[in-house]
């Protein structure tokens, strides 16, 4: 009887649970990337904002821009903790746009901070809701378009 071993060798058996072991490895390091430029993006954001308003007397006005300036961090968060039951696709897409919004608010907040303004306050006031924006564009396309490239089948009867 010459067909296929009627036990497969582990390695087998492990690269069909697990994959690729490149194909595991980048995710989780650009998950770990996308954590790491979250959290760096919301401290530097409020270290940028505490700069720009230290002269503000307002307690109140102070925890309403930490507020308004953390809660698209938070969004960002709470969508990176929920990941791990979405497509590797929209991963992929939600753990970009993470590095991307972390990024662009250091870009735009560091730069009210080294190059003060007459109304510093209208950068921290904007971004957030243009933050909010894109994250919906994104997230939206990234569910609506579809992630297949070609049409062909690998197999016969295999509809991918």
């Amino acid at each position: 009887m010459s067909g296929p071993p009627a036990h497969p060798r582990p390695e087998e058996t492990a690269t069909r649970i697990r994959g690729n072991a490149d194909e595991i490895r980048f995710p989780s390091l650009f998950r770990a990337l996308a954590w790491t430029a979250l959290a760096a993006g919301g401290l530097g954001s409020l270290a940028f904002m505490g700069y720009v308003g230290r002269r503000n007397t307002s307690q109140l006005l102070i925890a309403l821009f930490t507020l308004w300036v953390l809660l698209p961090f938070l969004g960002l968060a709470t969508g990176l903790a929920a990941s791990r039951r979405w497509s590797p696709r929209i991963r992929t897409v939600w753990y970009g746009l993470t590095i991307v919004v972390a990024l662009g608010s250091l870009a735009a907040y560091g730069d009210v901070a080294v190059h003060p303004r007459p109304q510093p306050a209208f950068i921290f006031i904007v971004v957030p809701p243009a933050t909010w924006v894109l994250i919906a564009i994104v997230a939206v396309t990234a569910v609506w378009i579809p992630g297949r490239v070609s049409r062909r089948t690998d197999a016969p009867g295999d509809p991918r």
